[in-house]
């Protein structure tokens, strides 16, 4: 699947393994769950339970690792081990742009 943005995924997992759960909350932007796909860009949520994955999106419905369904694709995992951080999150700027076709 090509996706229009391009994702530094090392700066992401540093700056993301930089915080401790408790400040996460903090430091990134939350989504409301009826906002995330009208969004269009990748996001920041668990999709295995205690992780922090970046997803992507889409019309169709997914299921999850975690046996979830999203309207959403599984991209990749920053973190493993996240705990008490839920909802979902907008990447940080510095970390993703959009890609020029």
């Amino acid at each position: 699947m090509k996706y229009n943005y391009k994702i530094d995924y090392t700066g992401l997992k540093n700056y993301l393994k930089s915080l401790k759960s408790f400040e996460i909350e903090n430091e990134l932007l939350k989504i409301e769950e009826e906002n995330v796909n009208a969004e269009k860009l990748p996001f920041l949520t668990s999709v295995i339970d205690n992780d922090l994955s970046i997803v992507m999106p889409t019309k169709m419905e997914y299921e999850m690792p975690n046996k979830r369904l999203m309207h959403a694709k599984f991209v990749s995992t920053m973190v493993d081990e996240c705990h008490g951080v839920k909802g979902y999150f907008k990447i940080p700027k510095e970390f993703i742009t959009e890609r020029n076709n």
